[in-house]
């Protein structure tokens, strides 16, 4: 149980802090800035991405950029967490 409520609590920290960093990054009402991050964090993570991904236009992720940087390090965790059983 007590497992279960801190991979809560770590989650709800990450996305916190996802969203602070994003926000700090770019202005929300920032369009232009928000597409230019977003294109950047696809062609930063590109190899590890799926082709019919990468050949989206940055638009269609820009509005849900936070979430798909909490997918990501959420994603992370589970690797280093995995490496760390065996």
């Amino acid at each position: 149980m007590l497992d279960v409520v801190t991979d809560q609590y770590k989650a709800e920290q990450r996305s916190k802090h996802v969203s602070r960093v994003v926000r700090e990054a770019i202005d929300p009402l920032d369009w232009d800035a928000r597409v230019a991050f977003t294109a950047a964090l696809i062609e930063r993570l590109g190899h590890q991405l799926p082709v019919e991904i990468r050949e989206q236009p940055p638009e269609r992720f820009a509005p849900r950029v936070e979430q798909f940087l909490e997918t990501y390090a959420r994603s992370l965790d589970r690797v280093k967490d995995l490496l760390r059983s065996l």
